[in-house]
């Protein structure tokens, strides 16, 4: 298995660890050993999170969802909400190759980030909509269940969060009639009936904690 050099991602701010296919960890930088209450990469090494943070288990249940995804050849990056601090990470996974190019395990960076302010203020309007907001997933909009487009992904989201085909249209510089033509989309490839009906679905699917990739602007997430 290709590792990183452990000696440089110490020096890195935030937290940065690696694991192999069994989601087992095989080592991690200074500041995650520190975070975890260890000493040496030795105590980390062969365990899982739910064995080394039991109480987490909603966290949990995201992170293995999170590694399931990249051991199988996708990448991560979601905005994630510290339960306890409700400070703003950045996490990123990306798969570990070997020679051959084969997946043998991955590696993750944590790390405060800098929209912080922006993403508390889109956690606080979805709470008020009674939505679970404990993390968001950065989408580019290319892999959905229903196959959605990146410009339906966008009305979905929209959608959700209460927004009209007039709203919506002037927060995606589009017109109403076009906004309506994409709904008429979404709604054959949900096989929903109404706009209700989308939304439910999408909720249910988790559409609610992905932010299409133009939708990630500090402007436009302030205006809902």
């Amino acid at each position: 298995m290709l590792f990183p050099e452990k000696s440089l991602l110490d020096h890195l701010s935030g937290y940065i660890g690696w694991k192999d296919l069994n989601r087992h960890y095989t080592a991690a930088n200074k500041s995650l050993l520190e975070l975890k209450g260890l000493s040496d990469v030795e105590e980390i090494a062969g365990k899982t999170d739910e064995e080394l943070s039991p109480s987490s288990i909603e966290d949990n249940k995201i992170f293995q969802q999170q590694d399931l995804c990249v051991l199988n050849g996708g990448k991560v990056s979601t905005v994630h909400f510290d339960s306890k601090s409700n400070d703003v990470f950045l996490l990123e996974k990306y798969p570990l190759t070997d020679h051959s190019n084969n997946i043998t395990g991955l590696i993750y960076y944590c790390r405060p980030y800098h929209k912080d302010e922006v993403f508390k203020l889109l956690k606080q309007l979805d709470d008020n909509l009674h939505l679970s907001a404990s993390h968001y997933m950065l989408d580019d909009g290319n892999q959905n269940k229903y196959e959605l487009t990146s410009r339906e992904c966008e009305c979905v989201f929209l959608l959700i969060r209460g927004k009209t085909a007039k709203e919506i249209g002037a927060l995606l510089s589009l017109s109403k009639r076009t906004i309506e033509s994409y709904m008429e989309n979404i709604k054959n490839k949900m096989d929903c009936k109404n706009k209700a009906e989308i939304v439910a679905k999408a909720v249910l699917s988790g559409f609610h904690n992905r932010i299409p990739a133009r939708l990630n602007r500090a402007a436009l997430i302030k205006s809902l």
